[in-house]
């Protein structure tokens, strides 16, 4: 069983110091298998999932209260497919 981590790859902030931008608005998912990628980007103040498998991604998806909450309903699908 892998375990899925979240990645931040987007930030939002004001300044021209990007160390000041403490926001996380993205988050790349690490640890899926080879072929696939997720990300996991607030929405207008809503978390979604964004899936690609073999570099074709679908839509935007999902409505949760946190990155963390996204990243476990990931998790979930993917330990009941191994």
């Amino acid at each position: 069983m892998n375990t899925l981590t979240l990645r931040a790859v987007m930030r939002y902030g004001e300044g021209l110091d990007l160390r000041d931008w403490k926001k996380i608005i993205k988050y790349e998912v690490c640890g899926l298998p080879p072929g696939e990628e997720a990300w996991i980007a607030d929405m207008d103040h809503r978390w979604q999932i964004l899936r690609a498998k073999n570099s074709v991604s679908g839509e935007w998806a999902g409505d949760y209260k946190s990155a963390e909450d996204a990243l476990a309903v990931l998790q979930k699908e993917f330990d009941g497919e191994t």
